[in-house]
């Protein structure tokens, strides 16, 4: 029989995750993955959750973390395994870097109405549960305003456009990356 390892998950916590831990832990099980971490953006708020699970599960769970950061105008993820995430250093590195992004997405919001569009806090806030904003959630919120159907900066993302088979992320890539 085969033992599988997933080493590089994300949880609810990670702006690119979205599962509960538990659920996440649950899924690996059912994919018969034996050894797992999830390492979540700047955050270790999963890990008791997920040991608990992996635990219950029968599970090797491994404490990991994904640290964001820049060195030398070069955009880094760190990863760490094996990490002690009681350590408080672990929380003000993920409140430090939450309150970057926040304000972060509020000049976000300015630098997008300069293209044109009047975006407001409470519209992003229908798409995010913490204040921060990426760029695939402005996308989903412009694309989804009836007021820019036609605007030319949308078009090409658009269904059957250009850069329409992936949105939403396309639409980061182009503007927010």
């Amino acid at each position: 029989m085969c033992s599988y390892i997933d080493l590089h998950m994300h949880t609810k916590y990670s702006d690119d995750g979205q599962f509960e831990p538990a659920k996440l832990v649950d899924m690996c099980k059912e994919a018969g993955v034996k050894i797992m971490a999830i390492a979540d953006h700047n955050t270790v708020n999963a890990i008791p959750e997920a040991i608990k699970q992996a635990q219950k599960n029968g599970m090797k769970y491994i404490p990991a973390i994904e640290i964001d950061c820049t060195y030398k105008d070069l955009n880094l993820h760190v990863l760490g395994y094996g990490i002690d995430y009681l350590d408080p250093v672990f929380n003000q590195i993920g409140k430090d870097i939450e309150d970057q992004e926040i304000a972060s997405s509020l000049k976000k919001i300015e630098l997008t109405n300069a293209l044109g569009f009047d975006v407001a806090k409470d519209m992003l806030d229908t798409v995010s549960s913490n204040g921060v904003y990426t760029g695939e959630m402005f996308a989903e919120v412009l694309l989804k305003d009836e007021r820019y159907l036609n605007h030319k900066l949308l078009k090409p993302y658009r269904e059957g456009k250009d850069r329409g088979d992936n949105p939403y992320v396309n639409f980061y890539w182009d503007y927010y990356s």
